[in-house]
């Protein structure tokens, strides 16, 4: 699934000055833009969506939003940012997710309910695809309405 767009969570190793830090994201940044399906970018360090998320201010993310109009696929741009980021950067550690995942593994400690909610004009296809879909999100998280 191409969302149009994707989080990088970053984690500086243990200790890493402020300086260090900032020096590392901002070429991590200037790596991101520099890609031409890539419309915007924003960082957070220090914070996650879930109200009852522990943070440190070496951990964040940068919110990647990509190009409507674009020659390649999501997978293929995240994969050449990634390919930059570690030779660039070795000592991040960086994970790559789309949007909806990582709102849900940011949401994960939160105590309000995740609700997803599917649309479809075809009847039939709903009625196929939402049990998948309600099994699917039901693996291993307990309760499903």
């Amino acid at each position: 699934m191409d969302e149009g767009g994707f989080i990088l969570d970053y984690v500086m190793p243990a200790g890493s000055s402020l300086q260090e830090t900032t020096r590392v994201l901002n070429h991590v940044e200037q790596i991101v833009r520099s890609v031409p399906e890539v419309e915007s970018t924003s960082r957070r360090t220090g914070l996650q969506l879930g109200l009852a998320a522990v943070t440190e201010p070496n951990t964040g993310d940068i919110s990647v939003k990509l190009k409507d109009k674009r020659s390649r696929n999501i997978d293929e741009v995240i994969s050449d940012i990634r390919a930059q980021v570690v030779k660039g950067e070795p000592a991040l550690d960086v994970e790559f997710v789309q949007v909806l995942q990582d709102m849900i593994a940011d949401l994960t400690g939160a105590p309000q309910p995740v609700v997803v909610k599917l649309f479809c004009p075809d009847p039939d296809m709903l009625a196929t695809w939402a049990p998948k879909v309600a099994d699917a999100l039901g693996e291993g998280s307990g309760q499903i309405h």
